[in-house]
């Protein structure tokens, strides 16, 4: 619930300074790169985090190790899902690594 309402929340706040910078520069930008990749990733990891922290925390005991190995896991999901879907390209990804 508390992932729906930030993401609800990025969601609102980029797409209105993304329509509030191209109304003023007048450059047309992908929206489905800009947004859709980036929020269906995060949406996936919203939905699998509490599953994946829950079974650690059965599985390990500790709220610390469960907390540390789910943070992990799941921002690997998050550019595994992006590199799939193309929302991050190679570019980018030499962008990043530089």
């Amino acid at each position: 619930t508390i992932c729906l309402a930030i993401g609800t929340r990025f969601l609102v706040t980029a797409a209105l300074h993304f329509f509030t910078i191209n109304r003023q520069i007048k450059l047309s930008l992908p929206l489905q790169h800009l947004f859709l990749k980036p929020v269906l990733a995060g949406l996936a990891v919203c939905l699998s985090l509490p599953l994946l922290n829950n079974f650690l925390l059965e599985l390990y005991n500790s709220n610390l190790i469960s907390l540390g190995v789910s943070i992990t896991v799941s921002s690997i999901l998050y550019l595994v899902i992006l590199i799939i879907t193309k929302g991050i390209t190679k570019r980018d990804w030499q962008q990043i690594i530089n």
